[in-house]
């Protein structure tokens, strides 16, 4: 997921809060940060930080005020040392549709001015997964096996093809969450030795499976 930050510091935006963040005070070539205002924005975003956070003057040798070194550089005290990263078409409403379908809570959105999600994150149990458009030429799984004969192929089969393991507390109960938000299931639940699982397509084709606890 993209997190550059532009010199552009836009006025009239919603800040956004960044909690529990640790900002390591150096630039990417090993020069100090200086400090200094409260809060810092790009175009249509603004991002709250402490009074004390670092700001970078990495990029103002170049006459722009950058503080990408400073949010690439703030690394978050609560996530997981593994992250899914997963691209959308549609952001935002990939972010709405996994709230409403698999019940991930979201705790980030960051969007650009055309409405495009440059980062977003969400909560699942005590895991995270991050997601973003990446590029307008992006297609999702399930656009792209439209028109690809290699893609329809390897999507014949019901496992998870570049995917991601969720465990749950009730895999019935979710699964028929996921079916009525209009999720495509690949398999039904099932129980062997290893547990029990189902697995599904969401609504741009990526595949989960979900495990009970």
């Amino acid at each position: 997921c993209k997190r550059e930050i532009s010199g552009d510091h836009s006025d009239g935006v919603t800040p956004v809060p960044i909690p529990n963040t640790v900002v390591k005070p150096v630039c990417a070539d090993g020069t100090a940060l200086a400090t200094g205002r409260e809060s810092r924005s790009l175009p249509g975003i603004s991002f709250l930080l402490p009074a004390d956070a670092p700001v970078s003057p990495c990029s103002a040798r170049d006459g722009e005020a950058s503080v990408g070194a400073l949010y690439t550089g703030a690394v978050p005290i609560d996530e997981p040392d593994v992250i899914p990263m997963l691209a959308y078409e549609n952001g935002p409403a990939a972010l709405d549709w996994l709230a409403a379908a698999f019940g991930f809570r979201e705790r980030r959105r960051m969007t650009d001015d055309s409405g495009r999600l440059t980062h977003g994150e969400m909560e699942a149990g005590d895991g995270l997964i991050m997601l973003a458009t990446p590029s307008p030429h992006y297609q999702g799984p399930a656009h792209h096996r439209e028109h690809c004969a290699a893609a329809q192929a390897w999507s014949a089969v019901a496992y998870i093809v570049d995917g991601v393991l969720v465990h749950v507390g009730d895999v019935a109960a979710h699964h028929a969450r996921a079916r009525d938000h209009g999720a495509r299931i690949l398999s039904e639940p099932e129980t062997d030795q290893f547990g029990t699982r189902y697995r599904v397509e969401d609504v741009e084709g990526h595949r989960w499976m979900f495990v009970q606890r």
